[in-house]
């Protein structure tokens, strides 16, 4: 049997740390992600992408520019991620409402 992987990461300065888990669903019991995983998911994606953007600004005009340079880049595969996550999260609702 295989163990889910618990990892500690802060989110906000409002929440130092949040549990996140394999999102394989055999780990949890249910065989379907909800709507409100999915969104959960996008906003810790979100807050974090608005984190590192902070942090990349803070560093631009300095000698760490490279640095900020590569966060923006990050920056931009999660913002890209968190699009990918909203979509997810839209084909679970209308494939939800086709099994009504």
């Amino acid at each position: 049997m295989r163990r889910s992987t618990l990892l500690r990461v802060p989110l906000t300065e409002a929440s130092t740390e949040a549990d996140i888990t394999s999102a394989r669903p055999e780990l949890y019991g249910s065989s379907m992600v909800s709507q409100a995983e999915l969104s959960s998911l996008e906003t810790a994606i979100r807050e974090l992408s608005e984190r590192i953007t902070i942090a990349a600004d803070e560093l631009v005009g300095t000698k760490e520019e490279d640095v900020a340079i590569d966060l923006y880049e990050v920056e931009r595969s999660l913002r890209t991620a968190q699009r990918r996550i909203a979509r997810a999260a839209e084909g679970l609702a209308i494939t939800k409402d086709h099994d009504i």
